[in-house]
Parts: C-alpha cells; structure tokens; sequence
C-alpha cells in the first residue's frame, strides 16, 4: 500500500494496512513523521526531497506501486 502524508490520516491508514499484513510505503515530509512513520512498521518511508521523488520513480518502473497518471485523474474529475 502506497500512502501519501504521514499525518494523522496517513499514520492511521498505516496502521490498518500493516494490521492487514500489507506492505507499506509512506511519504512523509518531516523528519518527525517519517521517525514516526518507521516506529510504526513502515516498510518503506520516502522522504519530500530529491532522493523520494527518485525512489518513487524507482518503484513505479518496478511496478511496485502504481499512481494514476495525471491524464487519468482528469478524466476522473470530469
């Protein structure tokens, strides 16, 4: 599962996805959230800076995680 904030709902969402036995990848921006984010069994924490963005490249050409194209979440919206 690919979450996005490690705020109150993202941390939450965490949670529940590694009460499921998910696998979990979790972006977070400060470092209090990404500590917070690990202590709480992320498998993976992605950081808001040069090196998450191109981690999360990394996975979306492995195909471990997939994101709606920017095409597609318009479509959505109409």
């Amino acid at each position: 599962m690919f979450i996005v904030g490690a705020g109150t709902i993202g941390l939450t969402a965490l949670v529940a996805a590694k009460a499921w036995g998910a696998h979990s990848i979790i972006l977070a921006r400060h470092p209090h959230q990404q500590a917070a984010a690990r202590a709480l069994g992320a498998d993976e924490v992605l950081t808001d800076d040069d090196a998450g963005t191109a981690r999360l490249k990394e996975l979306r050409h492995a195909q471990a995680i997939d994101l709606p194209s920017k095409r597609r979440e318009v479509r959505a919206i109409r």
